[in-house]
């Protein structure tokens, strides 16, 4: 049985993980530019811990992001330039202790 277990055991190796974003690596014709905008929307309540005298809450949070990237050559070889700009806020009301708040 320990001749089974010792080999299980002590031919353990180390894995390596990596992530890439998808597409990282993907063929794009050089001189190609990429404009991207996109908006997000989501509303809902907040939690908070119940022996808070916080009640009726709700808030919103509206994202945009803006983006902007360019296939070029680079010694030969297929680069890319992005820009990313992402901006997001974050509005809602409560009542605490029976009194209205809203930032």
């Amino acid at each position: 049985m320990a001749t089974v277990i010792l080999p299980a055991v002590g031919g353990q190796s180390v894995a390596h993980a990596q992530d890439i974003e998808p597409r990282a690596y993907s063929n794009a014709p050089v001189g190609v530019n990429f404009l991207i905008a996109g908006y997000a929307y989501t509303q809902g309540a907040l939690p908070f811990d119940a022996s808070l005298p916080v009640k009726t809450r709700s808030s919103r949070r509206p994202a945009l992001v803006l983006a902007y990237a360019r296939v070029f050559d680079l010694w030969g070889k297929s680069g890319k330039f992005d820009a990313i700009v992402p901006y997001t806020w974050l509005s809602g009301t409560a009542d605490v202790a029976g009194q209205r708040s809203s930032g």
